[in-house]
């Protein structure tokens, strides 16, 4: 069996064991992207999966640089960044303010130059930098600490008397002599080695290890967290694959960075002898950013189950764009196209086979590391070997737990790095074991944490298991139930939960997950300090396990050997009932005190499970965890359209056909007379929506191609419509912008005297009549008054300024307009698909007060395509909309056939 791509992503497997007998296989896909404003682009060097953890100068005793993408699951989503911060504009200063924003993380580090406690115990700084290395090397730390490689609070002063001081720290925190605390922060991922890490192996801690996981199998008992590599502030429950990045001083070119993914995503099929192809569900879960390359990476993961580590089939890996549902037909055109196709099926080999040696003359190429690029696209395989097999899909490996399941306790952190939890804290009672007529049998396949719920008595309710996905019961052989992956179950946070008094009580006992902890805010806000928590472990996280569907003789032998059982399916159905807990919200660390400012906790989110397919399906898996709901689907929200531009639509040779088509006849009683004809608006919206909802969409390419057909053999050039679906943003008036920027800082500037006199400048300027007709110089003053902000040390979140004005101007629909066509129109923008620049979409002015309260929003759009009508914009066409559909992702409960 193989892993195969007919995608520009790379894809790897990792074949492992839940307990002796069992396996299951790990899908890996990763994609590589180019950090760029607006919208981030696919690069043309795809980063292969890192099989190992890659060391700052491959020394293992630094800092992880890019971590291990061959774990076998993820309970959480890991946001890591590695690079260094940059200065604005390459100017020099004392220190450097940087911010990291990907949903719901919101966390900020100041990084210092070179600084050392003197003689006299007093904080010397020396010159001015214009970057600094963001690695844990230069944090807090120090061996036989939390963070082994920083530097040592109490370290000796050398010959010189001097000692150094860490250069990374909270935002706003005045650091004066060596009795000041420094927290230890960092973006970076945690080495398994570390205590945190280590930590959550337990007893196991000597005996096992990320890198043996091949090896031998997973400890039923240690903390699935285990295998996220982020901080705790830097894991979020959902990643979605058009996350929108805020990077500020992290980009080489940009001093702040506003970019959203392009929103690829890998569908994948399983296919086996004598079987159907059936979906397999990618759960994206890590995103790795370098500032240094200006690139990111986003890496998907899939599970299936086996009944035996080899047999035949292959896992094949292509990529959809956003609003795009590839069949299993189209998958296979593919692969017919690349020369992969194969009557044979591959078998899974039992060890992985080794990497292909690096021809002579060319170094060795870690997976990520950014000083070993190729030069030539070649040394990047095509298809990067894979030991894994890929056989049918089988269950959750964390199935929600039954009402009074309770995992193994964990006792909650006092502070710290956000990867470790004190010893000194008493354990929790231990939970009771399962009754033993209910477990497996020892010559099962199936570990009992995968075949049935551990029940014990409860005295609290236990944590909400965010990720955890149950499996629908299995189906008859003669309908197959459709292949999904397990996902495994969100890790719980480390802090204890609020105090009884303050929770509220819920029918079913599924409380709401509690905050992650921080070890940078401040303890008086942390709820009940020392209380213990319980939390899952490998061995609880899965209250059940499905065999792969019994389709295929293969399947039915599974099944007899024991991976099926009526203990499974009774804890899936009385777990999967419970009502999911709603969403957690975590204050901003900020508001608490200065050094919480740089810990911004990800929000309760869940995870999405795909759409129905034409391919037959294997056992569906909801995507949360206590109820069962079917997949997403996208729903058009008509805003607006131009009556007049509906004719238009149904003289179009690609609508005609769809528009002609006469709806089914009802079957209404108007005493044998016609039924009355539809008026005007109402076919016109009727025509309008099938155009927006079934219509084909067009790309970058495709426009272009549709303005040069648009020009007559005379020359006469008539603009043709056209379909396109991305990302609308809408920028604000530079002048507003400037105006409600000032009026923000303004009750900030007693005490702060450059920020004074930068605001008194502006307040002068804003009363000649030209600044109003000059964009650029409007935009100019806006950064330095950010700039004159930043550079003040006051107790506020990072993201006061920005929230601030972007509200303000929101509320007041403050948009960027244009004079072009005849009149004023507001302008928005999009990136096609295969666009290398954003394009100008033009909407008439009068649509300022019916636009939904968002700066930006997934849409459809019916425009006419327009050669440039702007100078100063990038690219040479431009579209006048003359329908607008807002695009809005629902969630569909049961699958709908």
């Amino acid at each position: 069996m193989e892993v195969v791509t007919v995608c520009p992503f790379r894809v790897a497997s990792l074949l492992w064991q839940p307990r002796r007998g069992g396996w299951v296989l790990t899908v890996v896909c990763k994609a590589t992207y180019d950090l760029a404003p607006v919208q981030s682009r696919l690069a043309a060097n795809q980063d292969d999966p890192n099989e190992d953890d890659n060391h700052w100068n491959d020394d293992p005793a630094r800092s992880v640089y890019s971590p291990s993408d061959l774990v076998p699951f993820k309970v959480r989503a890991d946001v890591v960044l590695v690079g260094n911060a940059f200065a604005p504009r390459g100017e020099a200063s004392r220190s450097i303010l940087t911010r990291l924003v990907v949903g719901g993380i919101d966390k900020s580090i100041e990084a210092f130059g070179e600084r050392v406690f003197g003689p006299d115990g007093a904080v010397r700084e020396t010159n001015r930098v214009t970057k600094v290395p963001l690695r844990y090397e230069r944090a807090t730390g120090g061996p036989d600490t939390l963070n082994p490689v920083g530097i040592r609070p109490d370290a000796q002063p050398d010959a010189y008397g001097v000692s150094p001081v860490p250069n990374l720290q909270p935002p706003g925190l005045l650091v004066q002599s060596r009795a000041d605390v420094i927290p230890p922060i960092g973006y970076g991922p945690i080495a398994p080695t570390w205590p945190g890490r280590m930590e959550a192996l337990g007893a196991h801690a000597s005996s096992f290890s990320q890198q043996i996981v091949r090896e031998q199998p997973v400890p039923d008992d240690i903390d699935p967290a285990y295998f996220d590599c982020a901080p705790r502030d830097q894991q979020l429950d959902e990643l979605r694959d058009n996350e929108r990045i805020v990077l500020e001083n992290l980009h080489p070119q940009h001093p702040r960075m506003v970019t959203s993914l392009p929103g690829l995503h890998p569908r994948a099929f399983v296919v086996r002898p004598g079987g159907n192809p059936q979906d397999l569900t990618m759960k994206c879960d890590t995103l790795w950013i370098d500032t240094d390359r200006a690139q990111c990476t986003l890496t998907w993961r899939g599970q299936i189950g086996l009944d035996r580590p080899h047999g035949l089939g292959r896992v094949v890996v292509a990529m959809e764009e956003p609003g795009q549902r590839l069949t299993w037909a189209d998958v296979e055109r593919l692969l017919v196209a690349s020369g992969q196709a194969s009557e044979q099926l591959p078998e899974t080999p039992s060890e992985a086979p080794a990497r292909p040696t690096p021809p002579p003359g060319k170094p060795h190429r870690p997976a990520t590391v950014p000083f070993l690029r190729p030069d030539v696209a070649g040394d990047i395989p095509a298809k990067p070997p894979s030991p894994s097999p890929a056989v049918s899909a089988l269950s959750q490996m964390s199935a929600p737990r039954a009402d009074n399941a309770l995992p193994q306790p964990r006792v909650a952190p006092a502070g710290g790095l956000p990867f470790i939890t004190p010893k000194n804290v008493a354990p929790a009672a231990s939970t009771p074991q399962h009754p033993p007529a209910d477990r497996p049998q020892p010559g099962d396949a199936a570990p009992p944490w995968l075949s049935a719920a551990r029940k014990s008595p409860a005295s609290v309710p236990s944590p909400a298991v965010p990720n955890a996905t149950p499996f629908a019961p299995a189906a008859t052989p003669s309908q197959p139930p459709p292949a999904t992956p397990f996902t495994p179950p969100a890790a719980q946070p480390s802090v204890p939960p609020p105090p009884p008094p303050a929770r509220v009580p819920q029918a079913a006992p599924s409380p709401n997950p509690s905050p992650l902890d921080s070890p940078w805010a401040n303890p008086s806000a942390r709820p009940g300090g020392g209380e213990n928590i319980s939390t899952p472990t490998v061995g609880s996280m899965a209250a059940s396990l499905s065999p792969p569907s019994p389709i295929t003789p293969t399947a039915t032998a599974m099944a007899a050997a024991g991976l099926a059982g009526a203990a499974a399916v009774a804890a899936f159905s009385s777990a999967s009932q419970a009502t999911p807990p709603p969403p957690v919200a975590v204050a901003n660390a900020a508001t608490v005190g200065a050094a919480a400012a740089s810990n911004a906790a990800a929000a309760a989110g869940q995870w999405s499970t795909p759409s129905d397919s034409s391919p037959s399906p294997s056992p569906a898996v909801s995507p949360r965890p206590y109820t069962h709901r079917g997949p997403v689907r996208d729903v058009v929200d008509l805003i607006w359209y131009d009556p007049k531009a509906a004719p238009k639509m149904r003289e179009h040779p690609n609508w005609k056909l769809l528009l002609d088509k006469k709806p089914e006849p009802r079957d209404l009683d108007f005493d044998d007379e016609p039924p009355p004809e539809e008026p005007p608006d109402v076919r016109d919206r009727k025509d309008v929506f099938a155009v927006l909802t079934r219509g084909v969409t067009t790309d970058a390419e495709g426009i272009q191609e549709a303005i040069a057909d648009a020009v007559a053999d005379d020359g006469t050039f008539t603009p043709p419509l056209v379909l396109v679906s991305a990302e609308l943003t809408f920028p604000f008036d530079e002048l507003e912008t400037l105006k409600a920027t000032v009026t923000a800082v303004s009750p900030l500037i007693a005490g702060d005297k450059k920020l004074k006199e930068t605001v008194d400048t502006v307040n002068e300027l804003l009363k000649t009549p030209w600044l109003s007709s000059s964009s650029g110089v409007a935009e100019r003053l806006t950064q330095q008054v950010k700039d004159a902000f930043a550079q003040g040390n006051r107790m506020l979140p990072p993201s006061y300024l920005d929230s601030h004005t972007e509200r303000m101007l929101l509320e007041q629909r403050h948009y960027q307009k244009r004079t072009v066509f005849g009149e004023p129109w507001i302008r928005s923008v999009l990136v096609p698909p295969g666009s290398p620049s954003a394009m100008p979409a033009y909407l008439p002015e009068s649509l300022t007060k019916k636009l939904p309260m968002f700066q930006r929003f997934k849409a459809r759009i019916v425009a006419e395509a327009h050669m440039q009508q702007d100078e100063y914009e990038n690219h040479p066409a431009a579209l006048k909309v003359v329908a607008l559909g807002r695009v809005v992702s629902l969630q569909r409960r049961g699958f709908m056939r």
